[in-house]
């Protein structure tokens, strides 16, 4: 579900902190 009130840019950076959020998960899965 999106928040009506969020402002397209702020899905965006939420967006990209899930990606970030993701990949450092999978990081320390692989590596750690």
């Amino acid at each position: 579900m999106i928040d009506p009130f969020l402002s397209f840019k702020e899905i965006q950076l939420i967006n990209d902190i899930i990606k970030d959020i993701t990949a450092i998960k999978y990081a320390m899965l692989l590596y750690g």
